[in-house]
């Protein structure tokens, strides 16, 4: 049917409603599986706990290269431009709550703007357009 198509282009499309349910789910469930796995630490078994720390180690070590490429790049590209250099606490902030900022922001800028979008287009009747005026309407009313 065409529906499929234009549902399975939709699905596929970045930015789209359905990515972004995907996104939000995929954060709500990793929430929900770090607190059960920190729970029940102890009963999982040896193999899955050394799974777990595996998967915690390549998360580690790619942070880590993202943010050693990052002061590379500071260091050795960025000192051509006549910029202001971050403060070394700044820095520590950044670096250190970075997880948290990336959460926040694509909650903030892309999940909820989405959501609020599609509920705006479909609650709110017809959305109101407002007629601004034009360079050649501006002149006639002077």
């Amino acid at each position: 049917p065409g529906w499929a198509a234009v549902a399975g282009a939709e699905m596929g499309r970045p930015g789209s409603f359905f990515n972004a349910s995907k996104i939000l789910a995929g954060y709500i469930a990793s929430v929900w599986m770090t607190v059960y796995m920190a729970t029940h630490w102890a009963t999982l078994p040896g193999n899955v706990q050394m799974y777990l720390i595996g998967g915690g180690v390549a998360w580690l070590c790619s942070w880590a290269m993202f943010w050693i490429s990052e002061a590379w790049v500071w260091a050795n590209l960025m000192p051509q431009f006549p910029i202001k250099k971050p403060s070394v606490l700044n820095w520590i902030i950044l670096v250190g709550l970075s997880p948290l900022w990336q959460l926040l922001a694509t909650l903030f800028f892309f999940v909820l703007p989405t959501f609020h979008v599609l509920c705006h287009a479909a609650f709110w009747g017809e959305l109101s357009y407002v007629c601004a005026p034009k360079g050649d309407q501006q002149g006639a009313a002077e």
